[in-house]
């Protein structure tokens, strides 16, 4: 696949995955243009995101983004604390992602580098394979335990992490695989 193409999904995705703001909908509708001919279960699970948010105000859509993912739910969108936990591992884990962004340039800005949007806005900028080895060994496994914990759960976010995932697993963000 285009390494452009795979880099641009990674983008979109941590955009998705943000504070919901006004153009939301235009983003997710360009994440399932790239997306619909790479991986149709994805841009499936997307267009049902979006047909949420072409009927919810956006006062709405953020009162539902903050259920998904504040500090005590299911969803936490933070990388270390779904493989870790809250303890001295993920401060490693977090220290070694800003030593890494650095080394690239990249800044996570005041979030803090764990965040799930933070590693995909890296990805988008950057390829390599360490970089693959981050989702294959972090960013799966994490999206894994949040899409478990949702499971009976009614959440529009669901199916942008379980999109997410799925491309993510069948291989989108290689840069390579066709």
């Amino acid at each position: 696949m285009n390494e452009t193409i795979s880099k641009s999904l990674c983008g979109y995705f941590a955009q998705l995955l943000e504070y919901p703001v006004p153009s939301l909908e235009e983003l997710t509708k360009k994440c399932i243009f790239l997306l619909d001919p790479l991986h149709k279960e994805a841009a499936d699970l997307l267009k049902g995101f979006n047909f949420f948010l072409e009927q919810t105000p956006l006062a709405r859509r953020e009162a539902i983004y903050t259920d998904a993912f504040e500090f005590h739910s299911p969803s936490f969108p933070y990388v270390g604390y779904h493989l870790f936990g809250e303890n001295d591992r993920r401060a490693l884990f977090m220290t070694g992602l800003k030593e890494h962004y650095g080394f690239y340039g990249f800044s996570e800005g005041t979030e803090l580098p764990d965040r799930l949007s933070i590693v995909l806005r890296f990805l988008a900028s950057e390829r390599d394979a360490e970089q693959m080895e981050i989702i294959d060994w972090r960013v799966v496994p994490a999206l894994e335990k949040m899409v478990a914990e949702l499971n009976g759960k009614s959440n529009p976010y669901k199916g942008v992490l379980q999109a997410l995932l799925l491309a993510l697993k069948d291989g989108w963000s290689d840069g390579g695989k066709e």
